[in-house]
């Protein structure tokens, strides 16, 4: 078994019992009927995002892993291919072997040098500026 699926088996569990707990004596369906509802308002929320592109006003850098269980991927993707069709500029990391961190040497170096890239030219530089953090 994949340490993704792992992962998500143990975040699933994590979540029934947590909701049980919350619930006191409720089954395990009303706890499953619990986290369906919960999914559909992110997937609700998502997509009001979405919809209020227009309104943006802070530069976007999307970084999303593939594997990721706490985010779905396609949040990522759905926005990333929404702005693209906006004409909306912004930075966009996909790493297909990724999870909800990156852990791969090469792709955390990767990470952080485009963050501190996208930093720098939207905020700037201001290290060794003698300016106030």
């Amino acid at each position: 078994m994949l340490a993704s699926q792992v992962d998500g088996i143990f975040q699933q569990q994590t979540a029934e019992t947590f909701a049980l707990h919350v619930l006191g004596n409720a089954d395990v369906e009303q706890v499953r009927f619990v986290n369906r509802f919960h999914d559909q308002k992110v997937t609700e929320q998502a997509s009001r995002a979405i919809a209020h592109l227009d309104q943006l006003k802070a530069k976007v850098m999307l970084i999303v892993g593939g594997e990721d269980t706490r985010v779905p991927p396609v949040q990522g993707e759905n926005l990333h291919n929404a702005l693209d069709k906006a004409h909306i500029a912004h930075e966009w990391l996909y790493r297909r072997t990724e999870g909800h961190g990156f852990y791969d040497e090469k792709n955390i170096a990767d990470l952080m040098s485009r963050v501190n890239a996208f930093l720098d030219r939207n905020i700037g530089n201001t290290a060794g500026s003698g300016a106030a953090p």
